[in-house]
C-alpha cells in the first residue's frame, strides 16, 4: 500500500516545486505600474529636481502606496524627506524600505547609511525640544523619545530619569535610572548618580515590606509544630489452603483433553501478480501518468509566463532607449539619473526572470512528457471481488 502511494507523492512534489519556482520568480519582477501612478512619480521627480523636497517626498510616497512593488519610489520619498528635514517621515520610510525594498534592492546600503544620519538628526531635534519644554513632564516625553532612538547613550537616559523624578513619575524614573546603569561605564559619573538615586527611590518603596518582615517571621515562629506519623499498614490477610482431597476430586472430575488429528498440508495456490489494489487506490502506472501530466502542464505555464515577461522587458527596453534620446530645452537628457537607474534595474530584473522561467518551464515540460510517454507503454490490472468469492480481472 505504501509503494502504491509513492507516484502520487512524487507528482505532488513536482507540482509544488513548479509552483514555488514560479512564485519566487514572479515576486522578483517589477510589474509595470498604471499610467496614473507613473504620472505621479514623474511629478514627484520634477518637484525633486526643483528642490521642492517636501512635495517630492509626499508624491513619491503616494505613488509607492499605489504600487508597493516599486520600492525605489519609497526610497526616493525617504531621501526627499531627509533633504527637507522631515526626520520622522524619513526614518519611518527608510525603515519600511529596508523591510521591503521591492525593485530598489540596489539602494539598501545607501538606505542604512542615510537612516543612521536621520536618527542622529532626530535626536538633536528632540533634545532641542527638551530645552524648550515648559514643564518637566513635557521635557521627559521628548528626552525619553530621544533615549529610545540613541539607545546606548547613558547621558540622555539620565536626563530623562531626572525629568521623570521631578514630575513625580517614580516608576518611569526608576526605569530610566536602570537604563543608565546598564549603558554607562562602571564608576562613571552617570553610573554613580543613577545608583545614588535608585537607593533613595528603592528605600522609599521597600519601607513597608521591611516593616512587615519581622512581624511575619515572629508569627511563623510562634506556631506549634505538629508531627504526623504515617499510618500503620494493615496486616496481610491469610490465604486459606485448599484441602488435598478436594484437589484430587477436582482432578478426577476434569474430562480428558481430546487430541486433534494432525492437519494435512494444503496445497499452495499461486495467484497472479496484481498491479492495481483492490481498494481503489491508484497504481504506479497511473501515478506516473499523473506526475507526467502535472509536470507538463506546470512547465507550459512557466514557459508562457516567462515568454510574456521577456516580451514585456524587451518592450520596456525599447521605450527606455527612446527616452535616452530625448533632450530638454537645455540640451540635456530629460530623464533624471535616479529614474534611469531604477528603470534599467527593473528591465534587467524582468528580463532575467523571464529567461529563468523559460528555462525551468521548458525542462519541466520535457520531463513531464517523458514520464507521460513511459506510463502509456504499461498496462494495469484491476481486480473486482464478487459475492461468491470469484475475482474478475481485465486490462486497460
Amino acid at each position: 500500500m505504501q509503494f502504491q502511494n509513492k507516484p502520487q507523492l512524487f507528482a505532488a512534489r513536482i507540482f509544488a516545486a513548479v509552483l514555488a519556482i514560479s512564485a519566487f520568480a514572479t515576486s522578483q519582477v517589477a510589474i509595470a505600474s498604471p499610467p496614473a501612478v507613473e504620472a505621479m512619480a514623474n511629478k514627484a521627480r520634477k518637484a525633486y529636481d526643483a528642490a521642492n523636497f517636501a512635495e517630492a517626498g509626499r508624491l513619491y510616497y503616494q505613488a509607492w502606496q499605489a504600487d508597493t512593488a516599486r520600492g525605489i519610489w519609497l526610497y526616493s520619498a525617504a531621501r526627499s524627506s531627509q533633504k527637507a528635514g522631515i526626520w520622522d517621515d524619513a526614518a519611518d520610510w527608510y525603515e519600511k524600505f529596508l523591510a521591503a525594498p521591492g525593485d530598489g534592492a540596489e539602494k539598501l546600503t545607501a538606505a542604512r547609511t542615510n537612516l543612521e544620519e536621520v536618527r542622529k538628526e532626530r535626536v538633536k531635534a528632540l533634545l532641542r525640544k527638551v530645552e524648550q519644554a515648559g514643564s518637566p513632564a513635557s521635557g521627559y516625553k521628548h528626552a525619553r523619545a530621544a533615549a529610545e532612538i540613541a539607545l546606548d547613550d547613558a547621558a540622555i537616559w539620565l536626563q530623562a530619569a531626572e525629568l521623570a523624578e521631578k514630575s513625580a513619575m517614580t516608576a518611569e524614573a526608576v526605569y530610566c535610572y536602570t537604563k543608565v546603569q546598564r549603558f554607562a561605564a562602571a564608576g562613571s559619573a552617570e553610573s554613580r548618580a543613577a545608583a545614588s538615586r535608585l537607593r533613595v527611590l528603592g528605600a522609599v518603596a521597600a519601607a513597608p515590606a521591611e516593616a512587615q518582615a519581622p512581624a511575619a517571621a515572629k508569627a511563623q515562629l510562634s506556631q506549634p509544630v505538629v508531627r504526623t506519623e504515617p499510618a500503620a499498614a494493615p496486616p496481610p490477610r491469610p490465604v486459606a489452603a485448599k484441602p488435598e482431597a478436594k484437589v484430587a476430586e477436582t482432578a478426577r472430575e476434569a474430562p480428558p483433553i481430546a487430541k486433534e488429528p494432525p492437519k494435512r498440508a494444503q496445497p499452495v495456490e499461486k495467484k497472479p501478480t496484481i498491479v492495481a489494489a483492490q481498494d481503489g487506490s491508484e497504481s504506479p502506472t497511473d501515478g506516473k501518468r499523473t506526475a507526467g501530466i502535472a509536470t507538463t502542464i506546470g512547465g507550459l505555464v512557466l514557459v508562457g509566463v516567462g515568454g510574456a515577461l521577456y516580451a514585456m522587458a524587451s518592450s520596456d527596453n525599447a521605450a527606455f532607449q527612446r527616452d535616452l534620446q530625448t533632450f530638454n530645452e537645455n540640451n540635456k537628457i530629460a530623464m533624471g539619473y535616479d529614474d534611469a537607474v531604477s528603470r534599467k534595474a527593473a528591465i534587467e530584473s524582468k528580463m532575467t526572470s523571464g529567461a529563468i522561467l523559460l528555462g525551468v518551464g521548458g525542462a519541466a515540460a520535457v520531463t513531464g512528457s517523458i514520464l507521460w510517454g513511459i506510463s502509456g507503454s504499461q498496462k494495469s490490472v484491476t481486480v473486482v471481488p464478487t459475492l461468491n468469492g470469484v475475482h474478475f480481472a481485465w486490462a486497460f
